[in-house]
């Protein structure tokens, strides 16, 4: 469904029969959550379009679907109804709608923030709770209910009872809820519909027909059409019953046989959509003429339920529906797949992939969805979207998932992002071992170039292996391929900790601008591993500035509850504590630990050397205890790997320097302020303290004392001691 008319109230239809007894119960029963839980065809939706009409307070609507029930795209939406009545903060949006944190401790808090900040009363309605079923989805339901502010109100409504504490809040009197018995129609009501279809029919008859259809209010229509032309209106009322396949037979027989041809031709094959307008029949049933055969049906009163108020979308009573696609299967099944296929095209094309999955499954077509995951799925998975993507896998089995590579290659990504390192490597040797070595996936990636990076990735086999792959599956893709910067990121992380600067930093710089705008995650990361390049090249100017752009993009993008950022943050804090920057090192230093915590799938390789970036920094502001838990879990990290480079003498470098015997007392109990670190920064060079003060813009006795604070805290009493010290410290280049 398009997010314009899932954020849209249907349209009511001119002189649809209002309900002024239940909508009096609305308004005039003031509690926090209304529930509207009846069958199809009770008018629940026509109920809360009709009550919305007549609400003082401003409302929003969002009606449901099952991409809802991934609990980011739940969120979205969310975000997006409320923003439209009160505008949210910018910044905040972004990070409600897009984001990575962990579900239950941060972003159900911070809807719930939102929602206390709403300064006018407003109305959010829910149309189709009945559609969620997963526990993350509802638990944003249930925060709902029990935080809507102090004269709001929560409608909801569906075809049974949301996952909700109904019990506890009917007795804290905090529902009301109108069900079966309240939406089926009386006689009056009944009379009144039926007068309106242009039926007049009263005492016993009516009576008969209102408990054969137990006050349903769809079959009071059908039945209306029936008697419309009945020759005997008291023998057709008295047999008419509402059980679907007389409902069906009635639709089939008496209303669309009474259907001009070309109507009805359009109608049937028409009935794959879900939702209807002129553009989407045009394409999928190719022809030019659908807005004019839609006007001609809605005139006709044919069971075509507007969407919008532009007339543009529409859908088909779902009984209805249900009646044209068995003419459809019984008439032609191969065209009813065909049309499914040409309209899962369509809604990819745009933007709707959940109802492009839709298609091509009812379609029987795997192929087609194996392609739509691969080409779309990886995207999603980095964007946030895991259930979704769950979601879109799990009805595969096994088997299928093992004889299609696409398939199998987003089953691997789907491993890589939840941290499950065997998985990966064995979805990928299925998509290997069911693909020739120069397949082609569908998005136009060569197979074997996919493979490598997802090996690379995963980086169980060394550096060496994670540079040679990744260069490989670069060379092997395309030159448009979103991979590609992922790649050359790879090779050249890989290259830094092999002990090759230059050509580290010449695939890093390709990277970042092949990443571009497109890709600023990727962006980010190139930008933080030349940071460090340049940090252990003593650029202390250089590392700054790429942190510093690698912070405003995470800022601009809001990446920073991404875990795979802790590599980011992790440069961030060694380079802000290298320059004295202490305030800005704890931050990053404190934010980067608690991503890292929820990082894995990534390279063990670099998760270990962003580990000892943290730990150094934690050594400069003189959390030993920090410094020696991390360098710990590197040493597990590392003793796994065959070939880590740099990365085993830098951790023994790092083992020492956290040794508490190593330590300057004067240190680890108050380490180096921001004045303190710029002055060390020049006891190396030939400067004298008045050279220094004056390229500071400062007193001499405020170097030399300066200068002799660090000498305390360094455990040492002259200017090469000090010096000394702080190079065995990290403090200093070597």
């Amino acid at each position: 469904m398009p997010r314009e008319i899932k954020l849209h109230r249907p349209e009511l239809r001119h002189g649809v029969l209002a309900r002024p007894r239940l909508a009096s119960r609305l308004r005039d029963t003031d509690t926090a959550v209304a529930l509207v839980v009846a069958p199809p065809g009770y008018g629940k939706t026509t109920l809360l379009a009709q009550w919305t009409q007549s609400v003082e307070r401003p409302y929003t609507w969002l009606t449901l679907t099952d991409e809802d029930n991934d609990g980011s795209a739940l969120l979205t939406y969310l975000a997006l109804a409320l923003d439209a009545l009160e505008p949210l903060e910018p910044r905040a949006l972004a990070a409600l709608a897009v984001s990575e944190a962990d579900f239950a401790t941060i972003r159900l808090p911070r809807l719930g923030n939102v929602l206390a900040h709403r300064t006018r009363p407003f109305v959010l309605v829910l149309d189709d709770v009945h559609v969620l079923r997963d526990p993350r989805s509802a638990a944003v339901l249930e925060l709902l209910a029990d935080q809507m502010p102090v004269g709001s109100r929560l409608a909801l409504a569906g075809r049974n009872n949301p996952p909700l504490s109904l019990g506890r809040m009917r007795a804290n009197g905090d529902l009301l809820r109108i069900g079966t018995d309240e939406l089926a129609m009386n006689e009056d009501e009944a009379r009144a519909l039926l007068a309106h279809a242009g039926v007049d029919l009263d005492g016993p008859p009516l009576e008969s027909l209102v408990t054969h259809v137990e006050g349903w209010p769809a079959g009071l229509y059908l039945a209306a059409l029936a008697l419309r032309d009945a020759a005997d209106r008291v023998a057709t009322a008295e047999r008419f019953a509402g059980h679907d396949r007389i409902v069906a037979e009635y639709l089939r027989d008496e209303a669309l046989r009474a259907v001009p041809d070309h109507l009805r031709a359009f109608l049937i094959r028409s009935s794959v959509l879900d939702s209807l307008s002129a553009r989407v029949c045009d394409a999928v049933l190719e022809r030019t003429d659908s807005a004019g055969i839609l006007d001609e049906i809605e005139a006709s009163n044919l069971f075509l339920v507007p969407l919008d108020r532009r007339g543009e979308w529409y859908r088909y009573h779902h009984l209805f529906r249900d009646m044209l696609r068995g003419e459809l299967h019984h008439l032609d099944p191969a065209l009813e797949a065909e049309l499914h296929r040409q309209a899962s095209a369509w809604w990819e094309q745009h933007g709707d992939i959940d109802a492009a999955l839709d298609h091509a499954r009812a379609a029987d077509d795997i192929d087609r969805m194996a392609a739509l995951i691969w080409c779309h799925g990886v995207g999603y998975l980095t964007r946030g979207r895991t259930e979704t993507v769950t979601r879109w896998l799990e009805p595969f089995t096994p088997d299928q998932v093992a004889a299609h590579p696409p398939l199998a290659l987003a089953a691997a990504w789907w491993s890589l992002i939840a941290g499950d390192t065997t998985s990966i490597t064995h979805w990928a040797s299925l998509a290997a071992n069911a693909g020739a070595d120069d397949s082609v996936l569908p998005d136009g990636t060569p197979l074997r170039a996919a493979l490598l990076l997802l090996r690379a990735l995963a980086g169980n086999e060394g550096l060496t292996r994670v540079k040679d792959e990744a260069a490989a599956a670069f060379a092997l893709d395309r030159p448009e391929s979103s991979f590609r910067p992922i790649a050359l990121f790879l090779e050249g992380a890989s290259l830094r900790l092999l002990g090759r600067p230059q050509l580290a930093r010449d695939r890093l710089e390709d990277a970042g601008l092949l990443a571009g705008v497109l890709h600023p995650a990727i962006h980010v990361h190139c930008l933080s591993q030349l940071a460090l390049l340049a940090l252990e090249e003593n650029a202390l100017a250089d590392a700054g500035a790429r942190v510093d752009r690698a912070m405003q993009l995470i800022d601009r993008f809001a990446l920073d509850e991404r875990p795979a950022m802790a590599l980011v943050y992790a440069a961030a804090a060694l380079t802000h504590a290298r320059r004295g920057r202490t305030a800005d090192a704890r931050g990053a230093l404190k934010h980067g630990l608690w991503l890292l915590e929820s990082l894995a799938g990534i390279g063990p390789c670099f998760v270990a050397d962003a580990g000892l970036s943290f730990a150094r920094t934690a050594l400069l502001l003189g959390d030993i205890a920090t410094a020696q838990m991390l360098v710990g879990e590197a040493a597990r990290s590392l003793a796994r790997q065959p070939d880590c480079g740099l990365l085993a003498e830098r951790l023994q470098e790092v083992e020492r320097m956290t040794d508490a015997s190593a330590m300057p007392v004067g240190l680890s109990a108050t380490p180096l302020t921001p004045a303190e670190m710029r002055v060390l920064r020049y006891l190396p060079t030939h400067l004298s303290f008045e050279a220094i003060a004056e390229e500071l813009i400062v007193s001499r006795n405020t170097v030399k004392t300066q200068a002799i604070a660090a000498y305390r805290k360094l455990g040492v009493s002259s200017r090469a001691e000090a010096v000394e010290q702080a190079r065995e410290l990290g403090l200093l280049s070597v």
